[in-house]
Order: C-alpha cells, then sequence, then structure tokens
C-alpha cells in the first residue's frame, strides 16, 4: 500500500506458470465526485508492491511496482489515454511498460467501442446516472486469462486487450485500486475517506488445462454480460 495504490494479494496461491490461469471477479466502482480518477486493478505480482502507475504530475517515473496487471478508469473524468491499460512492472524505480494503452472514448484492441462493451445506464442500480466507457455505478464481470506470457483482459465477456508480456507470468494474484492522477487528486486519501469506494464480489481463481484455454479465446468474443440476481 502507498498514498496512491491499494493492492490486495491472495495468500497461499501462487502462480507458477506451468499451468493458464482465469482470474474472474464482480467489480462495482462508486466515485464520490466526477472529478475521481482511481482506477481498478488485476494482475499477478510478487506481492511485495502495489500495482500503480502515474499518467501526469510529477511522480511520473518515480513508481515502483513489479509483475503484469490490468486496470480500468472507475469514473466518467476520461484522460487523452490511459483509461484501460494492461501494464509490467519489474521491481524498480521506474514506469511499468505499456502493454496496451487505451482511450475509453475510442476502441478495444480488437476495434470494438467502449461504449458498446459498456453502455450508458439510465438509471443505474441505485438510481445513478451510469455514463458509458468506464467502470462506474455497474456491476461488471473483469476477467484476466495468463498463459505463460499472454494476458487477455476482459470486461463482461468482450476482449479488451490480448498482449504479450516480457517473459512467464509468475506470483500471486492481486486486486486493487489506484490513482494514477495523484497531483491533482491528493492521493486516495487513505484514512480516512476514499475518492471511490469499490466493491468485490465473486472473486474466482482457475487453473485451466491448455486446449480448455484455446476454447476460453474463441468463445470470449460471444459472451454476454452476466446477470445478476
Amino acid at each position: 500500500m502507498t498514498e496512491d495504490a491499494l493492492t490486495a494479494f491472495i495468500s497461499g496461491v501462487n502462480i507458477d506458470g506451468s499451468k493458464p490461469v482465469k482470474i474472474t471477479f464482480d467489480l462495482y466502482a462508486n466515485p464520490s465526485s466526477s472529478g475521481s480518477t482511481e482506477y481498478s486493478f488485476v494482475g499477478i505480482g510478487s506481492g511485495n508492491l502495489p500495482f500503480q502507475h502515474y499518467l501526469r504530475g510529477s511522480e511520473i517515473g518515480n513508481e515502483e511496482t513489479d509483475g503484469v496487471f490490468a486496470g480500468g478508469l472507475t469514473d466518467s473524468d476520461t484522460a487523452a489515454d490511459g483509461d484501460y491499460v494492461v501494464l509490467e512492472g519489474n521491481g524498480a524505480i521506474g514506469s511499468p511498460v505499456d502493454l496496451f494503452n487505451a482511450d475509453a472514448a475510442l476502441y478495444t484492441q480488437l476495434a470494438q467501442s467502449f461504449s458498446d462493451v459498456l453502455p450508458p445506464l439510465t438509471p443505474g442500480p441505485s438510481g445513478e446516472t451510469t455514463p458509458g466507457r468506464v467502470l462506474q455505478h455497474r456491476w461488471v464481470e473483469v476477467g484476466l486469462l495468463v498463459i505463460g506470457d499472454r494476458v487477455i483482459y476482459s470486461l463482461n465477456g468482450t476482449t479488451v486487450a490480448d498482449v504479450i508480456a516480457s517473459g512467464p507470468i509468475t506470483g500471486l494474484v492481486g486486486l486493487g485500486i489506484g490513482d494514477p492522477f495523484p497531483s491533482s487528486n491528493q492521493g486516495m486519501r487513505i484514512p480516512p475517506t476514499p475518492n471511490t469506494e469499490i466493491i468485490i464480489d465473486n472473486v474466482m481463481i482457475e487453473l485451466v488445462p491448455e486446449p480448455a484455454s484455446l476454447g476460453l479465446l474463441a468463445v470470449g468474443a460471444l459472451a454476454g454480460v452476466r446477470r445478476r440476481r
């Protein structure tokens, strides 16, 4: 944990890269203001450093993070880029490497509009306005499929990014939140009051036999939004 990032690592589940692993969970993000800029992250790392990166301000290049992790903006305030990312850090001080970086106003890696992946909802689950393109005021199923050095990041069953890391991905599964704009948002203010509250539910970590993982890739683009009860 730092002022700008908090990652919870799941102990006892060590990913050694010998088998594909599929991570899924349901996410609900509740920003306290329209200027909030927190991200939700999921990935695999050593467990020693939180998942974090900076897009603006004097702290760019001062990140100390490791592992491979994916994230999406939890608010309607979008930047020119970096709204959805897959990043790789090596544990040293310096900006993590962009494996994928996209503007929410544009498209996934497979050229699908984020407005189609996350359409606007009026009203949202709690009666609030839910804008399109971002992880705000809606339940979203987040997925991360890791096959050796390959990472597939998905939202509601739709592939956002399919990228290759620098080598086999190993370590602990981590879920967290981070603020890439600390200079303008005063970090996450933990404690006492975070700018964004997130709820994570139905976390599943599955080791997937290789043939089955290839089948998941084939049907991933056809999967729909899971209905919650």
